[in-house]
């Protein structure tokens, strides 16, 4: 029994040598390694060495790889198309005829930046509307037209339109009317001639006129006088009377004739002097109408609501009249405007 443990251990070792490894089982370097030694071959011979084995990537790579130019193929096409291009400018263009603009079908050709692109394909047709060919113009066929010379817009804009011939007509008919009623030589002075008027004694009118209207204000009365008392009147109103009134009331519309050319002696008193209205020298004016109907009156508004435009008129009748007389004069002029063109040698004489 003491052996036992012993025969054990050599029947185990024996065992063991006999199937023992070939190798040793210590790892050993490989063989790849050995051969990473070895001086790698070129690019181009390791390509050429291995063998081709099919690819998605390369095959995509290939595909989008630029492909080779072919000149001599570009060369033609460019050729081909400077050709038509000058075949196209050889021929006459027609007569240009008014013609309906419509869509036609052209084929596009291939442009430079397209053969330089490799794209030798001709691109798909597309639908363009046709340009309308130009008028033949008068200088194409050597013929200088004239040109029209417009007037300027702002002068044109400036210059008054041209008045229609209904217009015309009826201004050369009032026209004609206030001609044949002009008196005195002026066209403001609206009357007839009467010739000479014969009076009592000293009284009486040469050359007399009967007035209607002066400076567009017609009288209440058609008074009698001569021109030079006329022209005086139709002078004072367009210079005093009118603009001192101005715009009240629309404007003056009528003059109140008081007294013209009547034979009687100063103020109507027995054994004086005769008036300057029996030689119709003389007008009295006892108030003024507006145009909207309102009055004002010599007697009211000397002192009234109106007295500055009743003193402008009298103080500016001093100058066309030789005499005049207001409400401060006596008291035979208090309701009234004594105007006539009598002259002294001492001047004008106005109260």
């Amino acid at each position: 029994m003491r052996w036992l443990p012993l025969v054990l251990v050599f029947s185990t070792a024996g065992g063991a040598l006999a199937d023992a490894p070939s190798r040793s089982l210590r790892p050993q370097a490989r063989a790849v390694q050995a051969e990473a030694t070895v001086a790698r071959p070129a690019p181009a011979a390791a390509a050429e060495a291995r063998p081709a084995e099919p690819s998605v990537t390369g095959g995509l790579r290939s595909a989008l790889r630029p492909k080779a130019r072919d000149d001599a193929g570009m060369a033609e096409q460019l050729a081909a198309a400077s050709a038509a291009a000058q075949e196209a400018a050889a021929q006459p263009k027609p007569q240009a005829q008014p013609q309906i603009q419509q869509e036609v079908q052209t084929e596009q050709k291939p442009t430079v930046l397209d053969l330089l692109r490799g794209a030798g394909k001709p691109a798909a047709p597309s639908r363009t509307a046709a340009a309308p060919q130009r008028e033949t113009r008068p200088e194409d066929l050597g013929v200088k037209r004239e040109v029209e010379k417009k007037p300027n817009t702002l002068l044109a804009l400036l210059r008054p339109r041209q008045r229609s011939r209904n217009v015309e007509d009826n201004a050369k008919r009032v026209g004609a009317a206030k001609r044949g009623k002009m008196v005195c030589g002026v066209e403001d002075i609206q009357g007839i001639s009467i010739g000479n008027v014969s009076g009592k004694g000293a009284c009486g009118v040469q050359d007399a006129v009967r007035i209607s209207s002066v400076a567009g204000v017609s009288l209440s009365t058609h008074a009698v006088m001569d021109c030079t008392t006329a022209r005086a009147l139709n002078a004072w109103v367009a210079q005093a009377a009118r603009p001192a009134i101005g715009t009240l009331g629309g404007g003056l519309s009528e003059l109140r004739v008081a007294a013209h050319y009547v034979c009687r002696t100063r103020n109507n008193q027995r054994g004086a002097k005769l008036s300057e209205h029996g030689r119709g020298h003389a007008i009295d004016i006892s108030g003024f109408k507006l145009r909207n109907g309102q009055e004002l009156s010599v007697l009211r508004d000397w002192s009234g609501n109106h007295a500055k435009v009743m003193r402008a008129m009298h103080k500016a009748a001093c100058g066309p009249f030789g005499t005049v007389l207001g409400p401060n004069a006596d008291r035979f002029h208090r309701d009234h405007f004594h105007l006539d063109t009598a002259r002294y040698r001492a001047g004008t004489y106005c109260r």
